[in-house]
Protein backbone atom coordinates (compact mmCIF):
# COMPACT_ATOMS: atom_id res chain seq x y z
CA UNK A 1 0.00 0.00 0.00
CA UNK A 2 1.67 3.30 -0.89
CA UNK A 3 2.52 5.53 1.93
CA UNK A 4 4.03 8.86 2.80
CA UNK A 5 6.43 9.32 5.54
CA UNK A 6 5.63 12.10 8.77
CA UNK A 7 7.88 13.20 10.97
CA UNK A 8 7.49 10.67 13.08
CA UNK A 9 8.38 8.03 10.96
CA UNK A 10 5.43 6.73 10.79
CA UNK A 11 3.40 5.89 7.10
CA UNK A 12 -0.16 7.84 7.03
CA UNK A 13 -2.36 4.65 7.05
CA UNK A 14 -1.28 4.01 10.92
CA UNK A 15 -3.25 7.38 11.56
CA UNK A 16 -5.97 6.15 10.94
CA UNK A 17 -6.07 3.28 13.42
CA UNK A 18 -6.38 5.46 17.06
CA UNK A 19 -5.30 2.19 19.23
CA UNK A 20 -1.89 1.10 16.78
CA UNK A 21 -1.21 4.83 16.66
CA UNK A 22 -1.51 4.95 20.87
CA UNK A 23 0.95 2.12 20.32
CA UNK A 24 3.33 3.86 18.56
CA UNK A 25 3.70 6.89 20.14
CA UNK A 26 4.37 4.62 23.35
CA UNK A 27 6.56 2.59 21.34
CA UNK A 28 8.32 4.42 18.23
CA UNK A 29 9.37 1.98 16.30
CA UNK A 30 12.04 2.38 13.03
CA UNK A 31 10.14 0.61 10.58
CA UNK A 32 12.99 -0.26 8.45
CA UNK A 33 13.92 -3.22 11.19
CA UNK A 34 10.92 -5.02 9.80
CA UNK A 35 12.20 -7.88 7.46
CA UNK A 36 9.62 -8.40 4.62
CA UNK A 37 7.99 -11.61 4.46
CA UNK A 38 7.89 -13.87 1.56
CA UNK A 39 3.98 -14.96 0.67
CA UNK A 40 4.42 -16.46 -2.82
CA UNK A 41 5.81 -19.60 -1.17
CA UNK A 42 5.44 -21.32 1.91
CA UNK A 43 8.47 -21.78 3.42
CA UNK A 44 9.39 -24.79 5.89
CA UNK A 45 11.92 -24.33 8.06
CA UNK A 46 13.65 -27.64 9.87
CA UNK A 47 15.66 -28.65 12.65
CA UNK A 48 17.20 -31.83 13.44
CA UNK A 49 18.18 -33.17 16.91
CA UNK A 50 20.39 -36.65 16.98
CA UNK A 51 20.31 -38.68 20.23
CA UNK A 52 22.72 -41.66 21.16
CA UNK A 53 21.88 -44.63 22.18
CA UNK A 54 22.20 -43.97 25.90
CA UNK A 55 20.26 -40.93 25.81
CA UNK A 56 17.50 -42.61 24.19
CA UNK A 57 17.36 -45.42 26.72
CA UNK A 58 17.03 -42.95 29.20
CA UNK A 59 14.59 -40.60 27.80
CA UNK A 60 12.36 -43.78 26.82
CA UNK A 61 12.86 -44.67 30.75
CA UNK A 62 11.54 -41.95 31.96
CA UNK A 63 8.35 -39.48 31.81
CA UNK A 64 10.26 -37.35 29.37
CA UNK A 65 8.49 -34.88 27.03
CA UNK A 66 10.22 -33.19 24.09
CA UNK A 67 8.72 -29.45 24.11
CA UNK A 68 9.46 -26.52 21.41
CA UNK A 69 9.50 -22.76 22.12
CA UNK A 70 8.89 -20.01 19.03
CA UNK A 71 10.02 -16.64 19.16
CA UNK A 72 8.48 -13.68 17.69
CA UNK A 73 9.51 -9.64 17.63
CA UNK A 74 7.81 -6.75 18.56
CA UNK A 75 7.80 -3.47 20.42
CA UNK A 76 5.93 -5.17 23.55
CA UNK A 77 8.39 -7.69 23.96
CA UNK A 78 8.71 -7.44 27.67
CA UNK A 79 5.32 -7.61 28.80
CA UNK A 80 5.23 -11.08 26.57
CA UNK A 81 5.48 -14.55 27.70
CA UNK A 82 6.17 -17.72 25.22
CA UNK A 83 4.06 -20.79 25.28
CA UNK A 84 4.66 -24.14 24.58
CA UNK A 85 4.22 -23.99 20.83
CA UNK A 86 4.20 -28.27 20.30
CA UNK A 87 5.56 -31.30 21.73
CA UNK A 88 6.63 -34.61 21.49
CA UNK A 89 6.03 -37.61 23.40
CA UNK A 90 8.71 -40.00 24.24
CA UNK A 91 6.68 -42.72 22.36
CA UNK A 92 7.88 -40.65 19.34
CA UNK A 93 11.46 -40.77 19.97
CA UNK A 94 14.30 -41.90 18.15
CA UNK A 95 18.01 -41.64 16.99
CA UNK A 96 16.95 -38.73 15.32
CA UNK A 97 14.09 -36.25 15.44
CA UNK A 98 13.25 -33.85 13.18
CA UNK A 99 11.23 -30.58 14.20
CA UNK A 100 9.62 -29.17 11.35
CA UNK A 101 7.32 -25.61 10.75
CA UNK A 102 5.36 -23.83 7.82
CA UNK A 103 5.44 -20.10 7.37
CA UNK A 104 1.23 -20.02 7.33
CA UNK A 105 0.11 -17.66 10.67
CA UNK A 106 -2.55 -16.84 12.72
CA UNK A 107 -3.89 -14.92 15.18
CA UNK A 108 -5.99 -15.59 18.35
CA UNK A 109 -7.89 -14.25 21.41
CA UNK A 110 -7.40 -15.86 25.00
CA UNK A 111 -9.87 -14.62 28.02
CA UNK A 112 -6.85 -15.81 30.49
CA UNK A 113 -3.99 -13.80 31.70
CA UNK A 114 -0.25 -13.81 30.54
CA UNK A 115 0.86 -16.04 33.90
CA UNK A 116 3.59 -18.46 33.80
CA UNK A 117 1.73 -21.57 34.60
CA UNK A 118 -1.67 -20.77 32.76
CA UNK A 119 -2.58 -22.23 29.70
CA UNK A 120 -4.09 -20.21 26.84
CA UNK A 121 -7.61 -20.88 24.94
CA UNK A 122 -6.83 -20.29 21.37
CA UNK A 123 -10.71 -21.23 20.00
CA UNK A 124 -11.24 -17.49 19.22
CA UNK A 125 -8.91 -17.55 16.31
CA UNK A 126 -8.76 -16.45 12.55
CA UNK A 127 -5.66 -17.02 9.95
CA UNK A 128 -3.70 -14.34 8.91
CA UNK A 129 -1.18 -12.96 6.51
CA UNK A 130 1.34 -10.42 7.18
CA UNK A 131 -0.04 -7.18 7.00
CA UNK A 132 -3.27 -8.18 8.45
CA UNK A 133 -4.93 -6.58 11.18
CA UNK A 134 -7.53 -9.04 13.59
CA UNK A 135 -9.84 -7.37 15.95
CA UNK A 136 -11.51 -8.30 19.16
CA UNK A 137 -15.39 -8.32 18.46
CA UNK A 138 -17.33 -6.66 21.34
CA UNK A 139 -19.32 -10.28 21.06
CA UNK A 140 -15.97 -12.26 21.94
CA UNK A 141 -15.91 -12.96 18.21
CA UNK A 142 -12.30 -11.96 16.37
CA UNK A 143 -12.03 -10.49 12.97
CA UNK A 144 -9.42 -9.61 10.05
CA UNK A 145 -8.60 -6.76 7.55
CA UNK A 146 -6.19 -6.95 4.94
CA UNK A 147 -5.99 -2.75 5.12
CA UNK A 148 -5.01 -1.18 7.79
CA UNK A 149 -2.01 -2.83 9.01
CA UNK A 150 2.13 -2.67 8.97
CA UNK A 151 3.58 -4.82 6.09
CA UNK A 152 5.53 -8.12 7.15
CA UNK A 153 3.34 -7.86 10.96
CA UNK A 154 0.80 -8.97 12.51
CA UNK A 155 -1.41 -6.31 14.41
CA UNK A 156 -3.85 -7.00 17.28
CA UNK A 157 -6.97 -4.78 18.17
CA UNK A 158 -9.93 -5.72 20.99
CA UNK A 159 -12.98 -3.89 21.23
CA UNK A 160 -13.11 -5.06 24.62
CA UNK A 161 -13.12 -3.14 27.74
CA UNK A 162 -11.17 -5.76 30.09
CA UNK A 163 -7.89 -7.32 29.68
CA UNK A 164 -7.94 -10.23 27.12
CA UNK A 165 -4.66 -12.17 26.19
CA UNK A 166 -3.45 -12.26 22.22
CA UNK A 167 -0.75 -14.25 20.18
CA UNK A 168 0.36 -15.51 17.27
CA UNK A 169 -0.82 -19.22 15.94
CA UNK A 170 2.41 -20.87 13.70
CA UNK A 171 1.68 -24.43 12.50
CA UNK A 172 4.17 -27.52 12.52
CA UNK A 173 4.66 -30.27 10.34
CA UNK A 174 1.73 -32.83 10.95
CA UNK A 175 0.01 -30.90 13.52
CA UNK A 176 -2.40 -28.12 13.90
CA UNK A 177 -1.71 -24.25 14.50
CA UNK A 178 -1.04 -23.80 17.66
CA UNK A 179 0.33 -20.67 19.92
CA UNK A 180 3.90 -19.46 20.56
CA UNK A 181 3.66 -16.64 22.33
CA UNK A 182 1.15 -14.54 25.06
CA UNK A 183 0.81 -10.80 24.87
CA UNK A 184 -1.64 -8.62 27.44
CA UNK A 185 -4.24 -7.11 25.29
CA UNK A 186 -6.08 -3.82 26.30
CA UNK A 187 -8.82 -2.03 24.51
CA UNK A 188 -7.57 1.24 24.41
CA UNK A 189 -4.01 -0.11 22.60
CA UNK A 190 -2.83 -2.29 19.83
CA UNK A 191 -0.34 -4.94 19.41
CA UNK A 192 2.19 -5.86 17.36
CA UNK A 193 3.84 -9.38 16.67
CA UNK A 194 6.36 -10.15 13.67
CA UNK A 195 7.46 -13.73 13.52
CA UNK A 196 11.17 -14.36 14.08
CA UNK A 197 12.32 -18.07 12.56
CA UNK A 198 14.19 -18.90 15.92
CA UNK A 199 12.89 -21.67 17.85
CA UNK A 200 14.60 -23.10 21.75
CA UNK A 201 14.30 -27.06 22.24
CA UNK A 202 14.53 -29.05 25.36
CA UNK A 203 13.80 -32.32 26.97
CA UNK A 204 11.99 -32.31 30.50
CA UNK A 205 10.42 -34.61 32.91
CA UNK A 206 8.26 -31.74 33.81
CA UNK A 207 5.47 -32.34 30.88
CA UNK A 208 3.15 -29.36 30.15
CA UNK A 209 -0.10 -28.75 27.73
CA UNK A 210 0.53 -26.75 24.17
CA UNK A 211 -0.36 -23.41 25.14
CA UNK A 212 1.08 -23.42 28.47
CA UNK A 213 2.80 -20.07 29.21
CA UNK A 214 6.16 -20.65 30.37
CA UNK A 215 8.95 -18.14 31.30
CA UNK A 216 11.42 -20.50 32.67
CA UNK A 217 13.01 -23.70 31.54
CA UNK A 218 14.41 -26.27 34.35
CA UNK A 219 16.54 -28.13 31.80
CA UNK A 220 19.54 -26.94 29.69
CA UNK A 221 18.12 -26.23 26.14
CA UNK A 222 19.56 -25.62 22.69
CA UNK A 223 18.41 -22.00 20.38
CA UNK A 224 18.33 -22.30 16.80
CA UNK A 225 17.53 -19.39 14.30
CA UNK A 226 16.72 -20.14 10.90
CA UNK A 227 16.12 -18.42 7.77
CA UNK A 228 15.30 -18.61 4.24
CA UNK A 229 18.80 -19.05 3.11
CA UNK A 230 19.33 -21.07 6.06
CA UNK A 231 16.50 -23.35 6.16
CA UNK A 232 17.43 -26.52 8.30
CA UNK A 233 19.93 -26.47 11.24
CA UNK A 234 21.25 -29.67 12.35
CA UNK A 235 21.92 -30.38 17.00
CA UNK A 236 22.61 -33.07 19.15
CA UNK A 237 21.42 -33.69 22.75
CA UNK A 238 23.00 -35.99 25.11
CA UNK A 239 21.64 -37.00 28.51
CA UNK A 240 24.74 -36.24 30.46
CA UNK A 241 26.64 -33.21 28.75
CA UNK A 242 23.36 -31.82 27.07
CA UNK A 243 23.38 -30.05 23.89
CA UNK A 244 26.26 -30.20 20.83
CA UNK A 245 25.35 -27.10 18.66
CA UNK A 246 27.50 -29.40 15.90
CA UNK A 247 29.67 -26.47 14.54
CA UNK A 248 26.23 -24.51 13.95
CA UNK A 249 26.63 -20.57 14.02
CA UNK A 250 22.97 -20.35 14.67
CA UNK A 251 22.79 -22.56 17.53
CA UNK A 252 23.42 -21.92 20.91
CA UNK A 253 23.39 -23.92 24.19
CA UNK A 254 21.59 -22.74 27.02
CA UNK A 255 22.03 -23.34 31.21
CA UNK A 256 19.38 -24.70 33.51
CA UNK A 257 17.00 -21.87 34.70
CA UNK A 258 16.72 -20.36 31.57
CA UNK A 259 14.58 -17.05 31.04
CA UNK A 260 12.65 -18.27 27.95
CA UNK A 261 10.87 -14.70 27.68
CA UNK A 262 13.87 -12.32 26.75
CA UNK A 263 15.25 -15.28 24.37
CA UNK A 264 12.47 -15.86 22.13
CA UNK A 265 10.47 -12.29 22.45
CA UNK A 266 12.96 -9.79 20.86
CA UNK A 267 12.41 -6.30 21.55
CA UNK A 268 11.74 -4.32 18.07
CA UNK A 269 13.77 -0.76 18.25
Amino acid sequence: MPCDWREQGKPSFLYRVPALTALLNANPINLSTYQPITTNKIMTYTVSIALDNETLTALNNGTWQMQVYKGCKSPNASAALPTVWYTVPKTKFSNEIKTSWHTPYGGYFSNTSVTAGTTVNTSTNQPMSPGDVITLNANGSASVSTSGGVSGAFSFLSQKTETWTCGLLVTPKGGEASPICAFPQYGAAGNLIQPYEKVLILFTQAQLNIGAVVQTSLTKSVSCVLSTSQPKISVAFNINSGWNTMGNPQAKQNPIQFDLAADLIIPLA
